[in-house]
């Protein structure tokens, strides 16, 4: 792979279009799914990072960490939810994402995030 990738699973299509936006425009090459399906089957490119959505029609964002984790896969996930709530963050940590953004959260940040992710010192 001549250039990092990034995996945006997210089921909102506004969301979604977003967020490939900002990391394309930040020159990072992007692919995404809508669905934990879709996304298991993207991630045999071996993304760099995934963004990974918690609500997914067809199931949970925590099935595709899960997925990652117990297949030792390269990623980097970075957990993006709705939700404050302390139980649910304490069951996401479960999977050990390297991190974890509530929505809403400022674009700069996760930008920065991805950014190190990417960076090969920080692997």
């Amino acid at each position: 792979m001549n250039n990092p990738t990034t995996l945006v699973v997210e089921d909102d299509a506004t969301n979604r279009v977003g967020l490939v936006k900002l990391l394309q425009y930040s020159g990072l090459l992007v692919d995404s799914a809508e669905t934990v399906a879709a996304a298991l089957a993207k991630l045999r490119s071996k993304p760099r990072t995934v963004l990974l959505d918690v609500n997914l029609p067809d199931g949970t964002g925590e099935e595709v960490l899960s997925h990652i984790r117990t297949n030792d896969l390269p990623s980097k996930v970075c957990i993006i939810t709705g939700s404050a709530d302390t139980k649910r963050i304490e069951d996401l940590n479960r999977f050990r994402p390297d991190a974890i953004f509530i929505k809403p959260f400022a674009p700069g940040e996760l930008l920065d995030w991805v950014r190190k992710a990417h960076d090969p010192l920080t692997r």
